[in-house]
């Protein structure tokens, strides 16, 4: 569907029409614009940390994916990154705000004592230190 609306653009000078063909099209093709409110039925279908991509085009792609299968028609580039960046975003401050509800007060503190003492450089407390890659599945897994 992008790619006809694009190519009919270069057809049409008058941009109130190209807009009313655009309209029309996806009226035909039973497509939408995008609204804010999908941002939440996108999220329960679509998850950017738990996709398995550190890739962003392959992260781009199953988020274009999601928009085909809910009608929705494609964002401009930008516009789709930050859409993943709000996601993305929203799940890490959910799953951080899970952890640290599962963590008693007792817990914090001796992790807090422990990474903050330790002179430990090759072990425990140098794997906490590093940086834990992409987000995969497994790498989160690991960070848990």
């Amino acid at each position: 569907m992008v790619f006809y609306i694009i190519e009919v653009s270069i057809l049409f000078n008058n941009e109130r029409q190209l807009c009313r063909y655009k309209d029309e099209i996806r009226s035909n093709l039973g497509y939408r614009l995008f609204e804010q409110k999908d941002i939440a039925i996108l999220k329960e279908n679509f998850s950017v940390l738990f996709s398995g991509n550190a890739n962003r085009e392959a992260v781009k792609e199953l988020l274009f994916k999601e928009f085909d299968k809910q009608k929705i028609e494609r964002l401009n580039a930008v516009d789709t990154q930050n859409i993943i960046n709000k996601i993305q975003h929203e799940e890490e401050q959910a799953t951080f705000s899970q952890i640290d509800n599962l963590l008693t007060e007792k817990d914090k503190a001796y992790i807090d004592d422990y990474i903050l003492s330790s002179n430990d450089f090759g072990g425990v407390c140098q794997f906490l230190r590093q940086d834990s890659g992409s987000t995969t599945r497994d790498n989160v897994k690991l960070e848990i």
